[in-house]
């Protein structure tokens, strides 16, 4: 049986790297509790930094190749993020702003 190498260790690392990121992203996620969550914060945010210095190892490695995106479609998916977001915003607030007439009106005494 042929053994691991650096390449093979590498990768795996990455991979398991990235899978800390995604669990610990939906952890918090998922919790109610803040100090939970905060705790899971920081060991997210510290998965995240060693899934990046893992992916510019295997980078300068030549173990992992990374497409370079052109400038202009980072700004555009940027732009169509930001719009995105925009129009979430304005639904979620118009929702809001409807919940709040309707309780106004529901426990105002002096409405008709």
């Amino acid at each position: 049986m042929q053994g691991l190498n650096d390449k093979a260790i590498t990768l795996d690392m990455l991979n398991s790297a990235k899978q800390a990121v995604l669990t610990y992203s939906n952890a918090c996620n998922e919790t109610s509790n803040q100090n939970l969550r905060s705790i899971l914060q920081r060991q997210l945010q510290e998965a995240l930094e060693t899934q990046q210095q893992l992916s510019q190892f295997a980078q300068q490695q030549g173990y992992y190749k990374v497409n370079e995106t052109p400038q202009q479609a980072i700004t555009q998916t940027m732009q169509e993020l930001s719009q995105g977001y925009n129009q979430q915003q304005q639904t979620q607030m118009g929702s809001y702003n409807q919940q709040q007439r309707y309780m106004s009106q529901q426990y105002n005494p002096y409405h008709n």
